[in-house]
C-alpha cells in the first residue's frame, strides 16, 4: 500500500489543520501545568500562551477584543484581568490584588450561574501553573476585565 502525501501551497503558505488561537493558548496552558512558565508571573502564562498561539495582541493589558463578562459568555481561552478581587466562599476567601488568568472551562450550574476553571500561576504561593474553580457571584469587590483572544490579521 502507497501513502500519497498532498501538500497544497497558497501564496507562499502552506495550509494545514485549521487549529483556532483559542484551541492553541488551551493547549500550552495545558501542557505548562505543574511548571513555571518565565519567571511565574501570572502575567508571563498569557503572554507565553498568546504568543504561542500567534494571537494579536497589545501588551500589557489589551489580550484582545474586550467582552463583558456578565453579559457576553467566557469561552476557553479567554483572559482574564482581576484588579483587586475579593472572592468569599462559603469555606474561606481568596484576594486578587492585579492577576492575570485564562479560562480552561465554563461550566453551568443554573441559568445564572457558572462556574469557571482558570489556569494560572503565581497564586497562594504556587510560582507554577495550576488551576482553580471559581464562582463568579462569589465575588465581593474588585473589577474583572474579559478579553477574547484573535487571531492575527
Amino acid at each position: 500500500m502507497r501513502l500519497v502525501l498532498i501538500l497544497i501551497f497558497v501564496g507562499s503558505k502552506l495550509f494545514t489543520s485549521d487549529i483556532s488561537v483559542a484551541d492553541k493558548i488551551i493547549s500550552f496552558a495545558v501542557q505548562k501545568i505543574g511548571k513555571k512558565v518565565d519567571r511565574g508571573e501570572c502575567w508571563d502564562l498569557a503572554n507565553a500562551a498568546l504568543n504561542y498561539a500567534g494571537a494579536q495582541w497589545e501588551p500589557p493589558w489589551n489580550f484582545g477584543d474586550k467582552i463583558d463578562y456578565k453579559t457576553q459568555a467566557l469561552k476557553p481561552a479567554d483572559i482574564l484581568q482581576f484588579t483587586n478581587v475579593k472572592f468569599v466562599f462559603p469555606f474561606g476567601s481568596a484576594s486578587f490584588p492585579k492577576h492575570t488568568a485564562i479560562v480552561y472551562k465554563v461550566r453551568s450550574l443554573s441559568d445564572n450561574k457558572k462556574q469557571i476553571t482558570l489556569l494560572h500561576q503565581n497564586f497562594n504561593n504556587k510560582r507554577f501553573v495550576d488551576t482553580l474553580t471559581i464562582d463568579l457571584d462569589n465575588i465581593k469587590n474588585g473589577k474583572i476585565e474579559a478579553y477574547h483572544p484573535k487571531a492575527k490579521i
